[in-house]
């Protein structure tokens, strides 16, 4: 028994006793070979899962860093969002009040500070529609300060064309 045992330890897999009969070993040479057929079988099919998850996980890593380019260029619109929904309440604050003539400079200056803008424009119109007033306002860096205009219009403007 103990060479059986030693048979195992160093890799054996099957043993056949004395006296043997052909039909005993031809059974178990066939089993062995039907094990050895599937462990290749196996070994194949692990081979080609190994495969199938490389591409998955490249798959994944791709699309990983398409959704992490996705978000950030989500994340930048909603900071701009925010920015712009920030400047248009500080514009709203500071028209708190104000009426009347100074209305539309008021408006028009608060645009170009909270849009951080150089430039603004805004063409007042009546209640028929017709653009009655051009106020403009921008800021000139060699003179360090606001420059304001106002322009009225009338239908002589407008026609002139």
């Amino acid at each position: 028994m103990e060479d059986v045992v030693r048979g195992f330890d160093s890799g054996g897999v099957d043993y056949i006793t004395k006296p043997f009969e052909a039909s005993i070993v031809l059974a178990r040479v066939k089993s062995q070979l039907a094990l050895f057929s599937t462990q290749e079988e196996l070994r194949h099919a692990n081979m080609a899962l190994r495969n199938i998850q490389q591409g998955l996980e490249s798959t994944v890593q791709s699309r990983t860093q398409a959704l992490c380019s996705s978000n950030q260029e989500l994340e930048q619109a909603l900071r701009e969002n925010e920015r712009l929904y920030n400047s248009l309440k500080m514009v709203a604050e500071g028209l708190s009040g104000v009426t009347g003539e100074s209305f539309f400079s008021t408006l028009t200056t608060l645009m170009i500070k909270t849009l951080v803008a150089k430039y603004a424009s805004l063409i007042r119109c009546d209640d028929t529609g017709s653009a009655v007033e051009l106020v403009s306002c921008s800021y000139d860096d060699t003179v360090n300060g606001w420059q304001l205009c106002r322009l009225k219009l009338s239908h002589q403007h407008l026609n002139s064309g």
